[in-house]
């Protein structure tokens, strides 16, 4: 027998992390067998099939001690042809028919199935790898065939370890495999007998042994979508560039459409709003629906929309509508019946598909009734003419590490203009990558491009997105209000009046419209940013935050804001035609292009989803959350925008707080809607309460919380006041300046006897506002220009004071009449 028993485990792996590496019994009787439990934990960055060595060491009181090392491969090495293809492993096929994937699957979506023969053939698969230790294979089988005739064998070094005939279903089978290299062939045969069943065989789910793992290539093609154009009669030509990433030779061949059939394109239209929770339109009563279409970027043919429709006893109430992103209305229909509708208008033929797609539902009494479900807008491309697209190589190898530069040539010598489009499909040996396609936009004419902009009632953060020989403000905008084109710069906003490609402008509007801009296309554009906080513009296309080329990363992650009117609002997509706040970590370029794609590496966690939310007007704030020092910028927010606008932020500039925060809230309406969201997964050990510093009242938060004032400015202090202050403070008054009254905050460390008195610029006391003992804390009291005396105080700056024993601190305030 062996006493107790220690038994560590270790390894000097890179990729190996020993969790917990020792564990002992209370002794082994003899030809007894016990367990030990060990916890490692491996990088996820360790190639699949990594062998890694760990080495055990053991002892005991009575003096056995035991030294061994034994080597585990990271990650199954297996084949389950999930890839959709056979690239994974070198395959080969021998016989009558190569083997095919197939969806009839074990394990995921695809297996390997056999291929059709007749009698007196066969259809083989087979790989040979190169095994580092003995072990095992598996895999799961399914066969369709007729009994004792016609079967599925497996082989290892042409020795046969199973056979299998009949209607047998997925079921799995293994065999030991001794080091070395060796040879895995699948085969299923037919004699010249009957056929019954399928008449094949599937193989799925196969799991090697302890080998050398497989290489592969990896494909990487730039870019892959290409924007061009040419006069009629000329060819451009572009380029594109395969590159080899991967450890294996890449195969490529490729082929493209560009001309006979058209394209079609779906997209799902959210749900219109319950047929009962409107009045006359749903657009005006519940901002249903502007839907913004990216991509792709082509002409349109036939425009399709489909629907569930549901009415009330008053259908004939009822109408359907439609805005284009070019501005076309139309009237999908009227008077519709209960049931599912497909209706289709030609009178967006020759309009561009992308921008914001307007739809609405209107009801002539006002009392709604009518709804639009599962809804589907089908568009149908014009169809390009000719084969105009071609490239100059159509297959190829490109070594490990090396690229392939293809030439583009879009030839418009029998094309009338108009815009076409043409995909370029790249077919490769990547297992994981195996079909890329690359999208063709061509236009053909005087390289016009229109561009629609809709803005809105009040500020627009607009940009110029075409080439124009006169940029002039109100040129471009014409109903725009006069002097209110505002730039960003060093000093901050300057009054400007003509617009500049990748600049981006603050402009106001008395009301929303639809403005098409019509230029020679930006397809390419560098821009200049200064550390801090830029205002720029993009190109005529679409272009992801990704596809932004920042050589030198100075592009602040979560920093690109738009605008809407719910304030400003984090941006994914530089859209032509607006423009974008970004801010940068130093001066430096940056480059947008219709070639670029995911050249930024961006990394960002973001953390906001596991804070609480309040929002104003919808516009949301976060609190309860801290973050790091280095990762404040992440979540700062843009300058403020010109006066007037709608804007909500942490006085500090940010849009997230840990505890406690002064909130400023510059409101374009007449009603503040200011509702709480509290996370449930946050622990909640801490009371939330948000103070109106105008009026010092004070509410208590809780989930969906909502809280109505009127008013067009507003200071709020959001606080736990379950957390206190780390020291005094006396905060700015608010309103200031004020007229007739005004709220003073401060915050208390620990309970304090003070006071708050008011002086005048002679140092005469006209108020002492408060005097007593408070508790620790944040507190206000209000100010109503009245002395103590009871009379009414002049107007003119005036100082208030707080003084406790061991805090003294002074501040201005002016009063206005």
């Amino acid at each position: 027998d062996l006493d107790e028993f220690i038994l560590n485990l270790d390894s000097n792996n890179p990729y190996v992390n020993i969790i917990s590496g020792m564990d002992n019994n209370n002794g082994i009787e003899e030809s007894a067998v016990s367990s030990f439990n060990f916890s490692i934990q491996i990088d996820e960055n360790t190639p699949l099939g990594y062998n890694a060595e760990f080495i055990l060491v053991g002892s005991s009181e009575i003096g056995f001690d035991y030294n061994d090392s034994f080597v585990l491969s990271i990650g199954l090495l297996l084949e389950d042809f999930e890839t959709g293809n056979f690239y994974l492993y070198h395959w080969e096929f021998m016989g009558d028919e190569s083997w095919e994937i197939t969806e009839d699957s074990y394990e995921g979506i695809y297996s390997a199935k056999s291929g059709e023969i007749f009698d007196s053939q066969s259809s083989v698969l087979s790989v040979t790898l190169n095994v580092l230790e003995e072990g095992e294979i598996s895999f799961y089988r399914q066969v369709s065939s007729s009994v004792n005739n016609d079967y599925l064998k497996f082989e290892i070094d042409d020795s046969q370890m199973g056979q299998w005939s009949g209607n047998i279903n997925w079921g799995s089978v293994a065999y030991p495999v001794s080091e070395g290299v060796h040879t895995f062939k699948w085969t299923y045969y037919k004699d010249g007998w009957d056929t019954q069943g399928n008449d094949c065989a599937w193989i799925d789910y196969i799991i090697f042994p302890t080998v050398t793992p497989p290489q592969f290539p990896e494909i990487y093609v730039n870019p892959q979508e290409i924007n061009t154009t040419a006069l009629p009669g000329e060819m451009d030509t572009d380029a594109l560039t395969i590159e080899n990433t991967g450890n294996a030779i890449l195969v490529y061949n490729i082929t493209h459409s560009a001309s006979g059939t058209r394209d079609d394109y779906e997209f799902d239209i959210p749900d219109s709003p319950n047929q009962y929770d409107w009045d006359y339109n749903t657009l005006t009563d519940q901002g249903w629906v502007e839907y913004e279409v990216i991509e792709p970027n082509i002409a349109m043919n036939n425009w399709t929309i489909s629907f569930n429709w549901e009415t009330d006893w008053w259908p004939a109430e009822s109408s359907f509508w439609v805005t284009s992103p070019n501005g076309t209305t139309v009237e999908i229909a009227n008077e519709l019946e209960s049931g599912t509708h497909s209706i289709s208008l030609d009178n967006f033929t020759g309009e561009l598909l992308p921008g914001i797609w307007t739809i609405w539902i209107e009801d002539t009494y006002g009392d709604g009734g009518h709804q639009a479900t599962n809804i589907i807008m089908s568009v149908e491309s014009g169809s390009p003419e000719n084969n105009w697209l071609s490239v100059d190589s159509y297959s190829g190898t490109v070594p490990q590490s090396e690229t392939q530069n293809i030439s583009v040539l879009c030839d418009a010598t029998d094309l009338v203009e108009g815009n076409y489009y043409g995909e370029i499909i790249i077919n490769s040996n990547d297992p994981f990558d195996s079909q890329i396609i690359v999208e063709i936009y061509f236009t053909v004419g005087d390289l016009v491009h229109d561009i629609s902009i809709n803005v809105l009632n009040n500020w627009n953060l607009i940009g110029l997105p075409v080439y124009l020989d006169n940029a002039q403000y109100q040129t471009i905008f014409p109903n725009s209000i006069e002097n209110t084109l505002f730039s960003f710069g060093n000093t901050g906003y300057s009054t400007e009046e003509v617009l500049q490609l990748g600049t981006g402008y603050w402009l106001r509007f008395d009301t929303p419209e639809s403005v098409i801009i019509s230029g020679t296309p930006v397809e390419e554009l560098s821009i200049s940013l200064m550390e801090g906080w830029n205002l720029i513009s993009g190109i005529s296309f679409p272009v992801i935050d990704a596809n932004i080329m920042d050589p030198n990363n100075i592009i602040i992650p979560n920093t690109i804001y738009g605008y809407t009117e719910t304030g400003y609002s984090a941006s994914g997509v530089l859209n032509p035609g607006y423009s974008y706040w970004i801010r940068s970590n130093s001066d430096g370029e940056i480059q947008l292009s219709t070639s670029n794609s995911s050249n930024r590496n961006i990394i960002f966690e973001n953390k906001l989803k596991d804070a609480h939310r309040v929002l104003f007007n919808g516009a949301p704030l976060f609190f309860g959350l801290s973050v790091s020092e280095n990762e404040e910028l992440q979540y700062s927010l843009p300058p403020k925008p010109p006066a007037g606008a709608f804007d909500v932020r942490y006085r500090s500039n940010m849009l997230v707080s840990k505890d406690n925060g002064i909130i400023e809230v510059n409101n374009d309406k007449d009603l503040l809607d200011v509702t709480f969201d509290l996370n449930d997964k946050i622990e909640n050990h801490t009371t939330w309460q948000i103070v109106n510093m105008q009026t010092g009242y004070k509410y208590d938060i809780y989930d969906n919380t909502t809280i109505n004032l009127q008013g067009n400015e507003f200071q709020f202090l959001l606080r736990s006041i379950s957390e206190l202050p780390q020291e005094y403070s006396l905060l700015q008054n608010f309103p200031n300046p004020f007229n007739p009254q005004t709220t003073i905050s401060f915050g208390l460390p620990v309970d304090s006897k003070l006071s708050i008195s008011i002086y005048n610029l002679l140092g005469q006391k006209i108020s002492i506002l408060t005097s007593g003992y408070y508790n620790a804390g944040f507190h206000t009291v209000t100010w109503k220009g009245i002395s103590d005396k009871g009379l009414e105080v002049p107007a003119g700056v005036y100082i208030y004071t707080i003084e406790t024993d061991s805090y003294r601190d002074i501040k201005k305030m002016i009063l206005m009449k």
